[in-house]
């Protein structure tokens, strides 16, 4: 019982955002949050004049915590590769991402590819 707690502990990680210039090809990373700008132009004058000008919305997006290969990096665009095959650029000025480590990354990146090639199989044979 005490070796499956310790198992169990040893398996547990955290991940912090990291600094654009830190991203490089071939690291795993997955979005923490992303940055919307809101022009609030059917606001009140009087909280147009509080707001000063365009205002931001932080939201933690649906596929936040998804695995994503980094491909190429041309700050502040990150070009991913998603485990399901689609690729994206990520704008960094909009993202906030963390850089994921490869042990859990590709634990969950082989994972998906599984259920992925389960269902065009199961799609496949109806």
């Amino acid at each position: 019982m005490k070796q499956e707690t310790e198992e169990r502990e040893s398996a547990i990680c955290a991940v912090r955002s990291i600094a654009p210039e830190d991203i490089s090809a071939g690291c795993y990373v997955a979005v923490l949050e992303e940055r919307e700008q809101i022009v609030p132009f059917l606001c009140s004058p009087a909280d147009w004049e509080l707001a000063k000008g365009p205002m931001y919305l932080q939201t933690i997006p649906r596929h936040s915590g998804e695995p994503m290969r980094v491909e190429m990096v041309c700050l502040p665009f990150v070009f991913v590769k998603r485990a399901c095959g689609h690729h994206r650029t990520l704008d960094l000025r909009r993202y906030r991402i963390a850089r994921l480590p490869e042990a859990y990354a590709e634990h969950v990146w082989k994972a998906k590819k599984r259920r992925m090639k389960a269902l065009k199989q199961n799609i496949s044979h109806d």
